[in-house]
């Protein structure tokens, strides 16, 4: 697949018009567009920019022999054996700084986050002195680069954050910008978007990323 294929994939698989990814990189419509039609080419700052933004790797991003990831499948024992509430041993990554791999296009990869903690199926992490979190559920796998000390967080905190959430399909999802948990529920939280609220079950949750800094 090549770039310009990629560039658009990205952007359609995450709904989002070509005038509101020009505007999270802070470039015009007409530079995605011709990067979309193959006429010009991002600059490598502007690559790594999109790679952060929809967390994949440069390489996945750059490389024509390099394919995004495809939509995990599990096998029949996988599938039996798939995660209960349980199933996650926190213990194992806490402190750790880890990079997640996620069953989703939107956030394919999470990298560098340190885990501390947990609550109810999202797992907390700290990135660059925010909280986040990820449903352990929609994870393909936690890969433990090195360890530092930590302060515990097992709540989901209110507050101003990004929330993409999937139902289970690897593309599609929803993407919420500029928006704040207003809620915590048993089961569910209530997210406000300008003027819109939802509700958004924890089973659908993919990622959080808190907006303020937490230290």
């Amino acid at each position: 697949m090549l770039l310009h294929e990629k560039i658009a994939m990205i952007r359609k698989m995450n709904h989002i018009s070509q005038e509101a990814f020009a505007e999270a990189l802070s470039v015009s419509r007409q530079a995605v567009s011709k990067w979309e039609n193959g006429t010009s080419i991002p600059d490598v700052q502007m690559l790594l920019k999109i790679a952060d933004l929809y967390h994949i790797t440069l390489d996945q991003l750059a490389r024509d022999e390099c394919e995004l990831t495809l939509p995990w499948m599990p096998s029949a024992k996988e599938d039996a054996e798939a995660f209960c509430e349980d199933a996650l041993d926190i213990q194992e990554y806490l402190g750790k700084i880890c990079d997640v791999s996620m069953k989703s296009l939107r956030y394919n990869v999470i990298r560098n986050v340190k885990i501390v903690g947990r609550y109810k199926n999202m797992v907390c992490f700290i990135k660059n002195k925010k909280y986040g979190y990820f449903n352990f559920h929609k994870s393909q796998g936690i890969l433990i680069k090195k360890e530092e000390d930590y302060s515990a967080m097992n709540e989901l905190l209110p507050g101003k954050c990004s929330v993409y959430a999937n139902t289970g399909s690897f593309f599609g999802g929803a993407t919420y910008l500029f928006s704040s948990i207003d809620e915590i529920r048993e089961s569910a939280i209530v997210l406000k978007t300008g003027d819109f609220r939802t509700v958004i079950s924890f089973d659908d949750l993919s990622v959080i990323l808190m907006s303020e800094k937490a230290f």
